[in-house]
């Protein structure tokens, strides 16, 4: 009569377990070698002579900077659910050992990006606790700066002030256009007080999100003269959309989209600026009012608001860099603050390599673990950074299937498994 087969889902809890690794101790029959005692050389692993290994530690780090489970929750309930007993502290160690070995590795994705055409650039409070100064808490800022499609890098800068110095010494020697929501603390790069004839100055291209964001918030007090204003702004964004849908099949060009924005899009830009002015010159709102603001935020910024319709490669807006601020917003929620400034760089630092992983669609563990395994075991002298970036690493990357099976048996004396 045969069989009927069905099959159901089932969810299996935090499973840990043991890896014994058995190592034969030999000595020689005859005394040519001095009668030494020679054992195998153990396993690769991140944490050298740790009770850990690689694969446990990157799944704690993407459990905290991927879906924002602090680590104290980790030990308490996660570890504990599954009957490990495993301190707080030693978890921070293993942090700071995978940052140390990561720095290499996003300080060239830092020098690659500042020779990309365009940087996304945008910040939001980060808490900092200061042990030095009896634990007070101050209140830093995370930058975050992304890099164009030609060095598509995400890199995560914490600093426990809200100063402009830290944006100027990462954008120091930077000439090429950069994206940000027209900051105070931006305005020092493309305005210096005191400039420099012999050296360019980048170029800023403005966000349309944050402009159509003051329009939005004078709905509320002058609904008939904004919904002008917001028709505008919904044309803007419809040309923009119909491009990403006409490039799905295919490649639209920067080209291409140039053309399409200067026939299209610049009138309209046209038709928004002159509806400012007529507000502003002919005072049928009040300097003050939401709306006046909104539209003296658009004049000052005339020009950089207009900058995307001079190339096809820049963005309308910047919310490429506030999607990828949104993942350590998110965290914030939960974790609170930083330890220390010494943490927050640490943290910065694998929050930077994640979320580049993420950016290229790669799975987050498999990647992390496939680089530790490699820095573990790196020779800068017969090895390249360059092959562990997220897109070099993709093109070359083994099936998903196979790489937990590559990482656990890759050692030092099986150069087999170096992989590709």
């Amino acid at each position: 009569m045969g069989v009927e087969i069905s099959e159901v889902l089932n969810d299996i809890p935090m499973v840990l377990e043991v890896i014994r690794f058995i190592r034969q101790r030999m000595k020689a029959a005859c005394s040519c070698d001095g009668n030494k005692i020679h054992i195998a050389e153990p396993p690769i692993r991140t944490i050298d002579k740790g009770s850990v290994t690689t694969e446990l530690v990157a799944s704690l780090l993407i459990n905290k900077h991927c879906d924002h489970l602090p680590i104290h929750r980790q030990v308490k309930r996660l570890l504990k659910s599954a009957k490990v007993d495993i301190a707080e502290s030693s978890v921070c160690r293993w942090r700071d050992t995978v940052a140390d070995q990561l720095e290499g590795l996003v300080d060239l994705m830092k020098s690659k990006i500042k020779e990309s055409y365009c940087i996304n650039t945008d910040a939001s409070p980060a808490p900092v606790r200061l042990p030095d100064e009896k634990k007070r808490i101050a209140t830093g800022n995370m930058y975050v700066y992304i890099g164009g499609d030609d060095y598509p890098y995400n890199i995560f800068d914490v600093q426990p002030n809200q100063t402009a110095a830290p944006i100027h010494a990462f954008l120091a020697g930077y000439f090429g256009v950069i994206q940000c929501d027209a900051h105070g603390n931006d305005n020092a790069l493309f305005v210096p007080k005191k400039p420099d004839s012999k050296e360019p100055l980048p170029k800023e291209s403005g966000c349309h999100a944050h402009c159509r964001r003051h329009f939005v918030d004078a709905e509320k007090t002058e609904p008939d003269w904004v919904k002008q204003f917001l028709e505008l702004y919904k044309k803007l964004y419809k040309i923009e959309s119909a491009m990403n849908s006409e490039s799905k099949g295919k490649d639209m060009t920067p080209v291409e989209k140039l053309r399409r924005r200067q026939s299209d899009s610049l009138p309209i830009l046209d038709a928004l600026f002159d509806l400012c002015r007529k507000c502003r010159d002919d005072a049928m709102v009040l300097p003050k009012s939401p709306l006046g603001q909104a539209c003296a935020y658009a004049l000052n910024n005339e020009a950089a608001l207009r900058l995307y319709c001079t190339d096809g490669r820049l963005n309308i807006d910047n919310n490429i860099s506030e999607r990828a601020l949104r993942q350590f917003v998110l965290g914030r929620k939960n974790w609170l603050f930083f330890g220390s400034p010494e943490a927050a760089k640490k943290s910065a630092i694998i929050m930077s390599v994640l979320s580049s992983a993420r950016r290229h669609g790669l799975n987050e563990w498999e990647y992390l673990v496939d680089v530790l395994y490699r820095l573990s075991d790196f020779n800068p002298k017969a090895d390249s950074l360059e092959n562990l970036l997220p897109d070099r690493w993709a093109k070359s990357a083994v099936p998903p299937t196979e790489a937990a099976a590559l990482v656990m048996a890759r050692s030092q004396d099986r150069p087999e498994f170096l992989g590709p």
